[in-house]
């Protein structure tokens, strides 16, 4: 505990200065920032979340559709409260996150089997990494959901460890349930997240077999994540309009797709040359994706997560609209370096990664 405590104390203390000194005024021109913006606008001033003008067409769903979660718009309505549209606080607010996600991150490394220095110097790695740096200059939902996923993945883990999945069902369940929902209500494709805890949990069953019984923490689980989904898209928030909503099939897309995000590790490296950039992300991926089969002789939510997030980025689910812009998108991407994934897929490849070096 003493040694977790002074690498953690070092990753912060390092960190600190690269995530708040460096805050820029203003914001770069786009279509995500603003969305976030009208629905923190519209809680400050009382309004409907989904309250605006912008009418989705599949032209201006290449840059955004016309919702995202509550839980970023949440932590950014009390700035334009009391301040207004001040860009540097809102960007301090969500850059904390960002920081306090890479502890979080460091005991997920150990717990899959690092020594501290090797996860702590996987972390400072993606921390000081082009992708996060640049990100944090943005106003939206990737370090908030890098921190809560990371938590939702660690009490996954502790929970397990300590036997309380069994001994406190219903009370683990509640716990990991709301922490996945939180992790939803940040960005719509924690799905993948909440698939992995309930697919981890039949794999248990499974593992039981011939008994084949499903512990009563797995139907706890099952009941608290339906029923909270059901109220939170049903009662308080309209996802129809958010990514995640709607399912296309298109074979060429997943093609593409996985393809494209095959080379995401490379945005942590994009102001390198391109030689240099994609001959570490492919060593980085490679790495990883051995690790990632020797950890299947005893998998965990980790592994469970890595596979379901690979596939919701090769099959995407999006609002209506946007299934048109789908195609065009697709022709834009291979061109385009990966800089805009989800964030803790890149984290968990590097740590698989270090995994197989250490």
């Amino acid at each position: 505990m003493q040694t977790d405590r002074f690498w953690i104390w070092l990753i912060l203390l390092l960190t600190a200065p690269a995530y708040f000194l460096t805050l820029q005024d203003g914001h770069h021109w786009g279509g995500d920032f603003a969305v976030y913006l009208q629905e923190a606008t519209n809680i400050a001033q009382g309004e409907p979340i989904s309250a605006h003008q912008y009418t989705v067409t599949p032209r201006s769903a290449l840059n955004h559709p016309s919702l995202y979660p509550p839980v970023p718009a949440l932590l950014l309505a009390p700035v334009y409260a009391f301040q207004g549209l001040n860009y540097r606080a809102m960007k301090a607010i969500l850059a904390l996150f960002w920081w306090l996600a890479l502890p979080l991150w460091y005991l997920v490394g150990k717990r899959m089997g690092l020594t501290p220095p090797w996860s702590a110097g996987v972390v400072l790695a993606f921390g000081f990494g082009a992708l996060p740096l640049l990100l944090k200059e943005t106003i939206g939902s990737d370090g908030v959901y890098l921190w809560v996923s990371g938590g939702a993945i660690l009490a996954i883990l502790w929970l397990e460890d300590r036997g309380l999945t069994v001994e406190r069902p219903a009370w683990a369940a509640a716990a990991v349930a709301g922490l996945l929902l939180l992790s939803y209500a940040t960005r719509a494709t924690a799905l993948a997240l909440l698939g992995a805890a309930i697919v981890n949990e039949f794999w248990r069953v499974w593992e039981s077999r011939p008994s084949w019984r499903m512990r009563a923490f797995g139907w706890y689980l099952l009941l608290f994540l339906g029923v909270g989904v059901m109220i939170y898209t049903k009662f308080i928030y309209d996802s129809r309009g958010q990514y995640g909503s709607q399912f296309v099939i298109d074979w060429r897309l997943y093609r593409d797709n996985f393809l494209f995000y095959l080379r995401m590790p490379a945005a942590l490296w994009s102001a390198s040359p391109g030689v240099l950039r994609y001959a570490l992300s492919g060593l980085t991926m490679g790495c990883g994706l051995v690790s990632l089969v020797r950890a299947w002789r005893r998998p965990t939510v980790v592994e469970f997560y890595v596979l379901l997030f690979w596939a919701m980025l090769t099959a995407p689910v999006a609002p209506g609209p946007q299934l048109a812009a789908f195609r065009e998108v697709a022709g834009f991407l291979r061109q385009a370096p990966p800089d805009t994934v989800l964030i803790s897929g890149i984290c968990v490849c590097l740590l698989y990664s270090a995994q197989f070096c250490a």
